[in-house]
C-alpha cells in the first residue's frame, strides 16, 4: 500500500514538473492565477482529504460493527459458561441420586436380611425339674441373648448382655 502510494506521488511530481504554464481558477466571487502544478498537488491534496473523511467514517462503522459482535460473542460465551454449569450441577445432582438410590438398595437388602435372620431365630425350650427354660438365640449383631425363665407361675425376664 505504501509503495503504491509512493508510486502514485512520483506520477504527480512528473505532470506537475512537465506542467509550469499559468492558468485561471475562477472562484464564484473571485479569481486566481496559478500555476497549473500547484492546482494539481492541491486538486490531490484536496482528494486524499475526503477520501481520508470517507475512509474514517467506514472504519468507524466497521469498528462499531466489530464491537458489537464482540459484545455479542462475550455474551454467548456467558451463555454457554452458564449451560455448562447448570449441565456440571444436573451431572452432580444425578450422581447424588444414583449413589441415594444405591445406599437405599443397600439399606433395603439389609432390612430384608435382617428381617429373614429375625423369622429363622431358633427358639428351643429346655425344661428343668422345677421351671421351665425357653432361650432364644437373637443374630449376634444384636449382641443380647434373652432368657425367659417361669417358675412357680411368676414370669421373670433376664438380659444378659454379651
Amino acid at each position: 500500500m505504501i509503495i503504491l502510494a509512493i508510486v502514485l506521488l512520483l506520477i504527480v511530481g512528473v505532470v506537475a514538473f512537465l506542467n509550469m504554464e499559468t492558468v485561471m481558477l475562477n472562484l464564484y466571487l473571485t479569481s486566481f492565477d496559478l500555476p497549473l502544478w500547484l492546482v494539481i498537488v492541491g486538486t490531490l491534496l484536496l482528494g486524499i482529504v475526503i477520501a481520508g473523511l470517507l475512509a474514517s467514517a467506514v472504519i468507524e462503522r466497521h469498528k462499531q460493527a466489530l464491537r458489537d459482535k464482540d459484545e455479542e460473542m462475550d455474551r454467548a460465551e456467558a451463555e454457554r459458561r452458564e449451560s455448562v454449569e447448570k449441565v456440571r450441577q444436573d451431572a452432580d445432582a444425578q450422581i447424588e441420586i444414583q449413589k441415594k438410590e444405591a445406599e437405599i438398595q443397600r439399606l433395603n437388602a439389609q432390612l430384608a436380611s435382617n428381617q429373614n435372620r429375625n423369622q429363622s431365630v431358633n427358639e428351643t425350650s429346655v425344661e428343668g425339674p422345677e421351671s421351665r427354660h425357653t432361650r432364644v438365640d437373637v443374630p449376634e449383631e444384636n449382641h443380647t441373648i434373652i432368657d425367659v425363665h417361669e417358675e412357680n407361675n411368676h414370669d421373670r425376664t433376664k438380659l444378659n448382655p454379651r
